[in-house]
Order: C-alpha cells, then sequence, then structure tokens
C-alpha cells in the first residue's frame, strides 16, 4: 500500500483542450485542495499530458471513449 503524500496528486479530468490536475490539501485539512488547470494545443495534447501525469504519480490509466 503506498502512503498518501500531502499535495500529491489524487485526479485527473481532461475538458476540451485542458487538463485539470487535482491535488490533496497541502496542509492535510480533507477541507481544502488545490486544481491546477493546464492549457493544452488540442484535446488529444491533454489526454496524452493526462495518462503521462497518471503514470508518473500511479495513479490508474483513464481508458473512456475519446
Amino acid at each position: 500500500m503506498k502512503a498518501k503524500i500531502k499535495g500529491s496528486l489524487v485526479g485527473t479530468e481532461v475538458i476540451d483542450d485542458r487538463l485539470q490536475l487535482w491535488f490533496s490539501s497541502p496542509t492535510g485539512d480533507s477541507s481544502d485542495s488545490v486544481i491546477l488547470t493546464m492549457p493544452c494545443k488540442s484535446n488529444a495534447e491533454a489526454l496524452e499530458l493526462q495518462d503521462y501525469h497518471r503514470k508518473v504519480y500511479g495513479l490508474a490509466s483513464v481508458h473512456l471513449f475519446r
């Protein structure tokens, strides 16, 4: 079992040509989190970057109809 680290990536979401990276609370409190929106050149690039980030952070792959 992996230990959860404060401020680590816990989820991702692609919306059109933007990738949202969801990070757990940097303070460990359950009432706050950080969402970073990364503008991309295209939806395909956003999906590729999502796959990369999920692999690096050890999150399960997202296999949706694209």
